[in-house]
């Protein structure tokens, strides 16, 4: 008896969490607050960031299209 009062006292607390409009709440930059300085901040930052990816990955590219012209132009004069 004492493990189904324990289930029904945790369902209904959990219920209670659930339906709370409280517990929906969020941050600005969760809730989509779109002219909040926060948001401004983490976007600016995630382009940032974008850019720097493209810049490495396409270096990381030139550095094999180099490679692979070398080694047409070794083969060429072996």
């Amino acid at each position: 008896m004492k493990i189904r009062t324990v289930f029904f006292a945790q369902a209904l607390f959990a219920m209670l969490d659930i339906i709370r409009p409280a517990g929906a709440l969020a941050c600005k930059a969760c809730f989509g607050a779109a002219d909040s300085k926060l948001t401004t901040g983490v976007v600016g930052g995630i382009l940032t960031l974008l850019v720097v990816l493209t810049v490495v990955i396409g270096l990381f590219i030139q550095f094999f299209i180099s490679f692979r012209k070398r080694s047409k132009l070794m083969q060429k004069f072996s």
